[in-house]
């Protein structure tokens, strides 16, 4: 009868060690399982900072080019308050009588056209007669020079 105790004991020690290691394994399945999961879940994660990097890229590009159009546009600024400024400065000896109202704009007629033509041409006429009695008087020099 000992000897049936003992092999009862070692069957049941034998079942007892058969449901551990059938234990182990299904903890090791759901292990892999976890890891696997993990696996997944990782490249999931590495793509989407991927694509969040990609987007800053994208962002910092762009505020790049803000940035350039708000120089640009600072520049425009001044240039146009130089503008602003020096078309002050031209128009503001003229007065205007705010009770008359606006002076109507006259139109140019063919025989104010013709005075300013005349006076261009006279213009051109007094700068070719400058140059040419320089030219006279600078060969007068030169005939003084060669018969002395």
């Amino acid at each position: 009868m000992i000897q049936f105790q003992t092999s009862t004991k070692a069957t049941k020690l034998v079942s007892d060690a058969g449901h551990i290691i059938n234990d182990v394994v299904v903890s090791v399945q759901q292990v892999t399982e976890l890891i696997s999961e993990i696996a997944v879940a990782s490249r999931e994660q590495n793509s989407g900072v991927e694509e969040m990097n990609k987007a800053l890229i994208q962002l910092e590009s762009v505020t790049q080019q803000n940035a350039a159009m708000v120089e640009e546009a600072a520049a425009a600024t001044m240039s146009f308050q130089t503008e602003a400024n020096r078309l002050y400065e031209l128009v503001s000896p003229f007065k205007i009588d705010e009770d008359e109202g606006p002076v109507p704009v006259r139109e140019e007629t063919s025989q104010d056209e013709d005075h300013r033509i005349t006076a261009s041409c006279h213009s051109r006429a007094r700068t070719q007669a400058s140059c040419c009695h320089k030219q006279i008087r600078s060969r007068g020099r030169v005939a003084g020079i060669l018969t002395r």
